[in-house]
């Protein structure tokens, strides 16, 4: 059965607190050495949420003893008969049990892709010319600049960009009229460490490491195919977790060449290695289960688990 669980950014850590003496040691520690409290949160629900799965499925009230397999997968060594496995993101946990290996990812969205993250600030949508929107409705470009009917672009105070037949400096950076570092390749720093190009486009997912790194060139295809950002990176998300689920359930986790495999998610469910996937995709996040055979899908909420 793989076991989902929404939300748990809504959950602070001091309220974690009365439940950590009956967390494993060793997670414990790990949760209390991290810096920040979203990570420290959703490692210690993720056991909460086995423990659960396990007492709901097979009626077992303790956890059993779990080791690392050499390539990093957690196992019963008592159990042999019973796999499982966990995953969980800012969004959402997954746990994932049965009578064979099994493999489960889930990833929010907006986060994978990088050019996803560019296409916007802090949820502020890019028009296609490179333009935002701005409170009194006009669009103005990244730089500050407004887009004229001549084509030429200027800034709101009315003067214009300063030419660009300037020194380079020995960093290969050009000074700018406002006096911020111009990269060679035309694109400027912006408040949110985003490069931007100088016409207030942002560059192509096309571009984007990320999509050789992992991708085989249809799937690559597929993703460029996205009407927007937005659609690019679910996409490549939907495309990651089937990755990452196929090698988790293999035991190999994303040790292995992900470009090498190739998936066309079918939803809800679809065969391919040898193995059965299922795909769900949701609001702000998505998750990929690959099993032997098809599996229920149960949500929990917190006040189950806690």
């Amino acid at each position: 059965m793989l076991w989902l669980l929404e939300d748990p950014e809504s959950v602070q850590f001091e309220a974690l607190l009365p439940v950590l003496p009956g967390i494993t040691p060793s997670r414990r520690e790990r949760a209390l050495s991290m810096r920040l409290e979203s990570p420290r949160v959703q490692t210690i629900l993720a056991e909460l949420l086995l423990r659960h799965a396990l007492l709901e499925e097979y009626g077992l009230t303790e956890l059993p003893r779990v080791e690392t397999g050499e390539k990093g997968k957690p196992f019963f060594p008592e159990r042999p008969q019973l796999h499982f496995n966990l995953s969980h993101c800012n969004a959402a946990l997954a746990c994932a049990l049965d009578s064979t290996p099994v493999g489960v990812d889930v990833e929010s969205y907006g986060h994978l892709l990088p050019s996803a993250r560019r296409s916007s600030a802090k949820g502020t949508a890019d028009r296609r010319d490179g333009t935002l929107p701005s409170a009194n409705g006009t669009a103005h470009r990244r730089d500050g600049t407004l887009p004229s009917a001549n084509g030429t672009a200027h800034r709101r105070d009315g003067t214009l960009p300063s030419a660009n037949g300037t020194a380079d400096r020995r960093d290969g950076t050009l000074p700018s009229a406002k006096g911020a570092a111009d990269c060679r390749d035309g694109t400027l720093p912006s408040a949110n460490g985003t490069a931007h190009r100088r016409d207030g486009t942002l560059p192509s997912a096309s571009s984007d490491p990320a999509l050789f790194r992992v991708l085989s060139d249809p799937e690559r295809q597929w993703v460029l195919a996205g009407e927007s950002p937005q659609e690019q990176d679910r996409r490549f998300t939907s495309l990651w977790t089937c990755k990452e689920a196929y090698g988790k359930a293999r035991g190999l986790g994303i040790l292995y060449e992900l470009s090498a495999t190739e998936f066309a998610p079918a939803l809800p469910q679809w065969s391919q290695y040898g193995h059965c996937f299922q795909q769900g995709r949701e609001a702000a996040w998505a998750w990929t289960l690959c099993a032997q055979a098809p599996l229920t899908v149960k949500r929990v909420s917190l006040q189950d688990i806690l």
